[in-house]
């Protein structure tokens, strides 16, 4: 109840809490809209729970100021989103710089991190990459590197680990590329490229043993030839790319990952928040709150980690705090999606931007093991 409670008098304190900016607007007129956007109901006439307590509602963030991988977990506090801004729902954290068996100290920080089960390590481990041209393997148990690697000029933007524990790195660099690990096969350096000239996002696909990778404008499909050998190979798969520049604008991929509940779906965000469908093969901007989820200020959104009963949690520039770039992020936009018990399509939904004390964000990320 206490969490209940506090999570109501965020709602109807969103102007006095937001610590970097007034509160979002709601609406988006280049995206359809399924929802609405009204102000938060008076908590004694609600009766609403503003998310399922009993759903996990954990997320890794890069905080780029600190060199380190951080897991919010807003379950852990009564208290949930003031928490937030104060560290105090953080349950994990990995520092670069603090960690004796990292070598490669990557200075320009952390831009993408995932949580996955390594066959090849036998244990969870978070992989991460660094625009520095870094890249990690962290045993999340006792927060030691088990390998890196440092590629000049790559410019690193995105990480994934395939099933059998090799790893996809996707860089961005003057010439991007998606870097192949077959760690599997007992080989620590990348043996196989492909290019993406700005690549930005990398996703396993279990059902069509794909890689999706986000470039720039565009999402293709690449299939791994020789899996598990050394002398894998990438292949691009024909007549499997989508390209989202919108209004003859030149568009910006930043983020691809999964959408909770829904497999063989993904959020993809350029210049607006749109939803790729591998089963039907189709890329759109109209889906239930699209208005919410993607209204203006999400321009740029830079990380995107999403929960199954509609919980998501987004890194925005605009809306961040004093931040080092325009990359960077101060805090968190969490978006809750209000369950009002009528059943019908229309729900409230909250909009509230935090800012942590002393850290910078880029990518966030739902804390899941599986691919989908």
């Amino acid at each position: 109840m206490k969490r209940i409670l506090a999570l109501l008098l965020c709602g109807l304190l969103l102007c006095g809490l937001v610590a970097c900016g007034e509160a979002p607007a709601s609406t988006d007129s280049d995206a359809p809209s399924t929802g609405s956007d009204s102000a938060a109901p008076d908590k004694e006439d609600s009766g609403v729970v503003l998310f399922d307590p009993d759903a996990e509602h954990k997320f890794l963030a890069c905080d780029v100021l600190n060199h380190s991988i951080v897991v919010y977990d807003m379950n852990a506090c009564d208290e949930v989103y003031d928490n937030l801004k104060n560290d105090r729902c953080i349950v994990w954290e990995w520092d670069a710089d603090d960690d004796a068996t990292c070598k490669g100290k990557p200075t320009s920080g952390l831009d993408a991190a995932k949580i996955r089960y390594s066959d090849y390590y036998e244990c969870d481990v978070v992989i991460v990459c660094s625009s520095e041209g870094w890249a990690g393997i962290v045993d999340y148990e006792t927060k030691t590197t088990l390998w890196e690697i440092e590629i000049p000029g790559s410019n690193l933007h995105s990480v994934e680990m395939m099933p059998n524990g090799d790893l996809v790195l996707v860089g961005s660099g003057e010439e991007g590329k998606v870097y192949y690990v077959p760690l599997s096969a007992n080989v620590t350096e990348y043996t196989a490229t492909i290019d993406a000239p700005s690549g930005h996002g990398a996703c396993y696909d279990p059902v069509n043993d794909w890689l999706w990778i986000l470039d720039y404008d565009e999402i293709f499909a690449c299939k791994v030839e020789n899996y598990g050998e050394k002398d894998v190979a990438l292949t691009r798969v024909n007549g499997k790319s989508y390209n989202f520049t919108t209004r003859n604008k030149e568009a910006s991929g930043h983020v691809l990952t999964p959408v909770a509940g829904q497999p063989g779906k993904y959020w993809m965000a350029a210049e607006r928040l749109w939803i790729f469908d591998s089963n039907e093969m189709t890329l759109s901007r109209s889906y239930d709150y699209a208005g919410v989820y993607s209204a203006k200020e999400s321009d740029w959104m830079k990380g995107v980690a999403h929960f199954e009963d509609g919980t998501m949690v987004q890194t925005v520039p605009k809306w961040g705090g004093k931040t080092l770039t325009d990359a960077t992020c101060g805090g968190f936009r969490v978006i809750v999606r209000e369950d009002d018990g009528s059943g019908k399509a229309d729900v409230n939904v909250y909009k509230i931007v935090f800012q942590p004390r002393n850290r910078e964000f880029y990518k966030v990320t739902a804390f899941s093991k599986n691919y989908q």
